[in-house]
């Protein structure tokens, strides 16, 4: 590996050109693309100037010059593309959610780190500015903070709900009786 990160971008969809261009807007290498199909992987590559497109997962995660591979898949697919990449040695970054239930979001990341790689769910709200606030004030500001705790369900319209708002109650600690 080289001391810059060459990424893979695994699946063509919406969220894949969003990240993709994003990449590329803050410097950074992406290297492959990998697509179910031929076609759609040269679309993008095309479209991204990337110089290696694979026309399927396994292609991608044989990849020698791709060091980290964003998953953008359906969510279904989360959890088998990341094993797929992880057992080739590759890092992994994985759209949310990470996968569908907490079984496979364990193996996944007992795999990463039974192979010494890295796992994670792209959960981009962490880096926004207020968040980067309020973990400023967490660490470095507050004595205590009280955690806030939701439970919302959202019932269907109805003639009883003919809204379909959601119905939430909000409290701080244990949840009330």
């Amino acid at each position: 590996m080289t001391d810059r990160l060459h990424w893979g971008i695994l699946a063509t969809g919406g969220i894949a050109h969003a990240f993709t261009n994003d990449l590329r807007l803050n410097g950074f290498t992406v290297q492959a693309v990998g697509s179910r199909t031929q076609a759609a992987a040269d679309a993008f590559a095309g479209e991204f100037g990337i110089p290696n497109a694979h026309g399927s997962y396994e292609a991608l995660a044989a990849d020698p010059e791709v060091d980290v591979v964003y998953v953008s898949t359906p969510h279904p697919l989360h959890a088998s593309a990341a094993r797929l990449l992880l057992e080739a040695g590759k890092h992994v970054l994985v759209e949310k959610p990470f996968t569908v239930n907490a079984r496979e979001g364990q193996e996944i990341a007992d795999l990463a780190a039974e192979r010494g790689l890295l796992a994670l769910e792209a959960m981009w709200t962490r880096y926004l500015p207020h968040m980067v606030r309020i973990l400023a004030l967490a660490f470095f500001n507050a004595r205590s903070i009280a955690i806030p705790r939701a439970s919302c369900t959202f019932p269907p319209r109805t003639a009883h709900t003919p809204s379909g708002r959601p119905s939430c109650r909000i409290w701080e600690g244990s949840e009330p009786t």
